[in-house]
């Protein structure tokens, strides 16, 4: 997906949930917080096949910011 497909989301008034451990593990790529950003949706974070990452929501927002920092800079 790209910022016009988010900016048609956001347009709807829906959200977009990543699931950032996740993605990156099933190697999907980064997580596009800063695409859904740009687009004016909401994003929403997700857990997801607990069963290989952490169940923690609190550990999936610290990641998903990290990645930010690592693909801004």
């Amino acid at each position: 997906m790209n910022t016009d497909d988010f900016r048609i989301i956001a347009d709807a008034g829906a959200h977009v949930s990543v699931s950032p451990e996740v993605e990156i593990q099933k190697g999907f790529g980064m997580p596009p917080l800063s695409a859904i950003l740009q687009a004016g949706a909401r994003p929403t974070v997700s857990l997801d096949v607990v069963t290989a990452i952490g169940g923690d929501l609190l550990t999936q927002l610290r990641f998903l910011l990290q990645l930010q920092r690592l693909a801004d800079h």
